[in-house]
This record gives C-alpha cells, structure tokens and sequence, in this order.
C-alpha cells in the first residue's frame, strides 16, 4: 500500500511592528479597530493563518508589550520565530524566551536583501526591508516598508522579496569592473592589468582588456551575437565599439543588462549631426533632394560614435573632421538647392 506524504515547502515570512497591546497604535495609525483587543485578535490570527511549521518568520521589530499571553503567541507558534529588535523592544532577556533568535543588529538576509527595524542606506542594487516608520514610506525603490499596517495587514514571503530584487540592477563581481575595482592597489605583478605611469592603475584600459581577453570576454562575445540578431540594422555599423563602450561604462552597475539597454545606449550617444540630418531628410524628402550622399551616411553611421570621449585626442579630431565634411557637403546641396527655385 503506497501512502503519500504531502512535502510542504520551507518558505520565509516577514512582518515588521505588530505593537502587541499597544493602546495608543489604534489612536493615531490603526484607527479600524475600537479596543486593543480587537487589533491583537487580528494581528495573531494573520500571524497564525499564513505560517506553518516549515516556516521562518521574521519579525522586524516593535512587537508590542510582552505580556504572559504575548509570550505564549510567540512561543507557541509552530514555525521557527527571528526577532530584529527595534527601538520598542528593550527587554532582551524576555525576548530570547519567546523567540528563536533574537538580533541586536540589521540582517542580510541575502547579498541583496538588508532586512532590518529602522530604515537603512543600501547600495542600488540592494533593497532594505524594513518598519519602524508609521503612516509613511521612503521615496526609494530600494526600500520596502512592511510595518504591519503600511503593508495593508499582508504578511510578505521571500518570493515577493525575490521578485522585488530582480527588477534591480545587479552589480557586477566580474575583476576590474567592481563597485572597489578603481581603489585597487595591488602588491605583485599583474599581468591581466594595465598601468599608468608610477603604477598607478588605468582603469579604462584595464577593463578594455577583460572585455576582449579576460573576465568579460565570453559574456562581451555572446552580447555581439545576440545584439546582431535582435538588432541587424546595426550591422553596418561598428556595433562591437558601441557595445565595448556599453560594457565599459554601463557593465559595472548593470550586470544583468537587456540587450534594449545597448541599444538606447547607443541611440542616445548618437552624434547631433546625424540627427540634423535626419531631420533634413525627412523635411525635404517630398522635394526629392538628398541633402547627404548615401555614401557619406553610410561613413557617418560606421564610424564609431564619440566613443572616447575627451581622452583621445586622434579620434575626437577625426569625428570633428567628419562632421566639417558633411556638413560642407550638406551646405553645397542646399545652395544648389535654393538657386534652383
């Protein structure tokens, strides 16, 4: 005879200031309830309904008034109880008694989730968890205020959490293009990074070489593919550069970038002569007149946009010399133009 065992899944929940028999809660924030009473019936029985014994529940601090009843409601709750004292929680040795762990300090629950009482600052791809403020919540997406009544009396598990944090950009691990990468001060010999002169580190030119040769060169590889086949359009063009260059500046705090990303990336740092043209070009068009030869497009759009900036004085000159040239060429259409009507 075969019996089946109903496996229910371990899941984390979270909930921040319960404020247990704190009459002055209902006076000013939880005014739904008439009697103390009535609001700790309700906060226990949704405590209750969604956690089971495979459970962690974290309580985000400001539990409320310890009294005999609300020791026994903690104790005796089939799942296991995380306590991160807030500021009303001062009686630390009955607080051990009730729950399973009780913290002093903030907790990560992950590498990307701060769980904590009071607001906290986080990096941008870190989102703090966290109660404490009553009738209010931060300006931030990168804070989620779960006090019990701001969080509309919804007890959240680790999956919303998930959820929340894949929406964020997610900072790169990858050597050379870590949050640290420009304090780096190495002590030996390295021969996967580029020095200025006096040894000291030149970023740029370091990350270049782990775009093409090291930490980067397998995801830099797959992103042209997959670029070339999402966007072909951009095939004449020096599409490689422009994808460097997203890498190069973007990378380090978008780790987990959309190929749409590269493109806006690149339609933004589109040179303002091309969109004159364009303009020009759609203006006239009804006319027949071609402001700009298709081949000197065809010489704009493969040059690599200002893809270095102000750094490199040969290749800024050269994009100058381009758009002195077209814009030659555009004028000379537009004389001929105007003697003709």
């Amino acid at each position: 005879m075969m019996i089946k065992i109903k496996v229910v899944s371990k899941l984390d929940k979270f909930i921040s200031d319960p404020h247990l028999s704190h009459e002055n809660i209902i006076k000013f924030e939880r005014t739904q309830f008439k009697t103390i009473f009535q609001h700790d019936i309700y906060i226990k029985s949704l405590i209750i309904k969604n956690t089971q014994k495979n459970d962690t529940l974290y309580v985000l601090g400001d539990i409320g008034e310890l009294t005999k009843e609300n020791m026994l409601f903690w104790k005796n709750l089939k799942c296991k109880t995380v306590l991160i004292r807030g500021n009303h929680d001062t009686q630390k040795q009955k607080l051990l008694e009730a729950f399973d762990v009780v913290s002093d300090v903030p907790i990560f629950y992950n590498k990307r989730i701060l769980l904590s009482h009071e607001p906290l600052p986080v990096t941008n791809e870190t989102i703090n968890i966290h109660g404490h403020l009553h009738g209010a919540y931060l300006d931030s997406e990168n804070h989620v205020n779960l006090s019990i009544h701001m969080a509309d009396y919804k007890i959240w598990n680790e999956k919303m959490l998930e959820k929340l944090v894949m929406q964020k950009p997610k900072i790169s691990q990858k050597f050379m293009f870590e949050w640290y990468a420009d304090k780096y001060i190495f002590t030996t010999e390295k021969s996967d990074v580029i020095f200025k002169k006096e040894n000291n580190l030149d970023l740029e030119k370091s990350r270049l070489k782990q775009i093409k040769e090291g930490s980067l060169k397998k995801i830099y590889n797959k992103t042209i593919t997959n670029f070339l086949k999402e966007y072909p359009d951009y095939k004449h063009a020096n599409y490689k550069k422009f994808i460097q260059q997203f890498l190069l500046s973007e990378y380090q705090n978008n780790a987990n970038f959309k190929l749409k990303d590269i493109e806006d990336f690149i339609t933004d740092k589109i040179p303002e002569i091309e969109n004159k043209v364009n303009q020009i070009q759609r203006v006239f068009k009804k006319h027949g007149i071609a402001f700009i030869s298709t081949e000197k497009l065809a010489l704009l759009q493969s040059e690599p946009l200002n893809i270095f900036g102000g750094e490199h004085k040969q290749a800024k000159n050269k994009l100058q010399a381009l758009k002195k040239n077209i814009l030659s060429e555009i004028d000379t259409v537009y004389e001929a133009w105007l003697s003709s009507l």
